[in-house]
């Protein structure tokens, strides 16, 4: 599972210089600062990224903490600073709007950063976050955009503002630059999400209340999610899924992670992720887990699909997925959302209304990346 040391990052998993950082960030014991004199070594101020610079805020506490000294640190702490400011900003913005859905009666199930970094780290500046991502109720969504567009928010286009049946989230901003996404589905792996509401538990948004997943479903989505994200965040998913894995601890419901991922056919993206904690991190996972995960259930040629969705985004991944998404939409979505045909779903994805326009529009798509 783990790739050979010194070969470069693709998609969702990280490089030999991001796993230092990652373990400078997880661990809270000589084994981080060690990490990060390893990085240190091969890194000057000239080379940080913008991925090194969001692992660094992370870092910046447990090394602190250890007493370690470097002039990199001052700019850790620098980046944490401005996470910790940025990040106080985006909460309150998402909390109004969190009041304002729920004064038109539409419940919430806050995602990815902006629960985790409530929940899982030790202050708002350790995890550094873009916007606000935001579960609705299954069918809310159209309901949602007048009612937020009444305070400032506005729909930002070509941002996944995708409308229908078929959409998996759109991206609304205000006029302050705060950036939310609303998720009509958790996963672009969309599947019905009856299974999150059902078990979301209470959560506090800064002063709002509200919901959250449960440590299992975080876990569970940051791995699904993590793994067919943009290179760049390819190391963000393994830290979350460490301060998950370590604050919950034995609490941790394994039982329902393992079932979840069966339900939806993430066994493969799940066992990847966890043998990619375990044997590079260390990080605790019971062997039945792994085990139970091997075992799938899991949709045909899932593997494959797994391994061209972890690479860098090009033609072929990008059709992959659109070609899972729709198996996954005809298997697992909600019964009255599942498409007819590959047809009628790309009809509703791309929101034509006949399958010549969609022929029409895919011979475009496809001109446009190849000519």
């Amino acid at each position: 599972m783990q790739r050979p040391w010194g070969t470069a990052a693709f998609g969702g998993w990280p490089d030999e210089r991001q796993r230092l950082l990652v373990a400078a960030a997880v661990y809270g014991d000589e084994r981080a600062r060690s990490a990060w004199d390893r990085w240190r070594a091969g890194t000057t101020r000239e080379q940080v990224t913008g991925a090194d610079g969001r692992l660094m805020a992370t870092a910046f506490g447990p090394l602190r903490r250890l007493g370690a000294d470097d002039p990199l640190l001052d700019i850790a702490f620098g980046l944490h600073r401005r996470a910790w400011y940025t990040n106080q900003l985006a909460l309150r913005a998402a909390a109004g709007i969190v009041s304002r859905l729920a004064h038109e009666s539409l419940e919430v199930v806050v995602l990815k950063g902006a629960a985790l970094c409530l929940q899982y780290y030790p202050d708002l500046g350790s995890r550094p976050m873009g916007d606000v991502d935001l579960l609705l109720a299954p069918g809310t969504l159209d309901r949602a955009v007048p009612a937020l567009a009444d305070i400032g928010w506005q729909v930002v286009p070509g941002q996944g503002s995708g409308r229908g049946p078929l959409a998996y989230a759109i991206h609304v901003q205000d006029k302050r630059g705060h950036e939310v996404d609303l998720h009509e589905y958790a996963l672009m792996q969309s599947a019905d999400d009856a299974d999150l509401w059902d078990g979301r538990v209470e959560f506090d948004l800064v002063g709002v209340p509200t919901a959250t997943l449960t440590a299992a479903d975080h876990l569970l989505h940051v791995c699904a999610h993590g793994l067919r994200g943009h290179p760049d965040a390819s190391a963000r998913w393994a830290v979350d899924a460490a301060m998950i894995m370590c604050s919950d601890g034995p609490a941790l419901d394994w039982a329902r992670f393992v079932d979840r991922a069966q339900a939806r056919r993430l066994t493969v993206a799940a066992g990847a992720a966890l043998s990619w904690l375990q044997q590079t991190l260390g990080m605790e996972v019971p062997v039945w887990v792994l085990r139970e995960l091997r075992t799938g259930p899991r949709l045909r040629f899932e593997r494959t699909v797994h391994a061209i969705a972890a690479r860098p985004p090009n033609q072929l991944s990008l059709a992959a997925m659109s070609v899972d998404r729709y198996r996954r939409f005809s298997r697992l979505a909600p019964v009255d959302r599942r498409p007819a045909s590959f047809a009628a779903f790309l009809r509703g994805a791309w929101e034509v209304e006949s399958s010549r326009q969609a022929v029409l529009l895919g011979g475009r798509k496809l001109a446009r990346r190849f000519l």
